[in-house]
């Protein structure tokens, strides 16, 4: 009992921390993109859920001679295929355009932080240390935001879906 506590306290004391506080906050103009990236992941899932129970029904009517539902099944596949090619064409050019737009403002709230520091406060710093630092610290974050965030989403849709089929 006390081992759940001590994981429950330093899953709070993560939680509450004052980086994901900022990135809350930091993310707030972009939570409606992030909604969609996440409703797209999900709908991408279910598809993929449709198309295994398409199979499956394929499958149990590979016996039966009824061609109408051999026909149904197949364009049913096509379908759900097609539907797949397109919300992947569309999602990715939206997560594409979101990470660049997040991580410009990012990079730009930085480099104006940086610049209104004192000169002695940088100094011990390497300029290309610093952009270098820079770039890779603000796509890391973005890249967890706009990724990890619907991807999780679409797991939890496909663990959920995989009991009901």
């Amino acid at each position: 009992m006390d081992q759940f506590r001590l994981m429950i306290a330093k899953l709070k004391k993560i939680v509450i921390s004052p980086s994901l506080s900022s990135i809350w906050n930091w993310t707030a103009g972009y939570r409606k993109g992030l909604f969609w990236v996440s409703m797209g992941n999900i709908v991408a899932a279910l598809l993929g859920l449709g198309y295994s129970l398409v199979i499956r029904g394929m499958v149990d009517n590979a016996t039966d001679i009824d061609s109408k539902v051999s026909i149904t099944y197949a364009c049913s596949m096509i379908l759900i295929f097609l539907l797949q090619l397109l919300l992947s064409y569309v999602m990715g050019i939206r997560e594409v355009e979101l990470t660049a737009r997040m991580t410009h403002e990012m990079r730009e709230k930085i480099l104006a932080a940086t610049l209104n520091k004192k000169y002695e406060e940088l100094s011990g710093y390497h300029s290309a240390e610093m952009a270098s630092r820079m770039m890779r610290d603000t796509s890391t974050v973005t890249a967890g935001v706009v990724e990890i965030i619907p991807s999780l989403l679409c797991l939890a849709t496909q663990f959920t879906g995989a009991f009901f089929i």
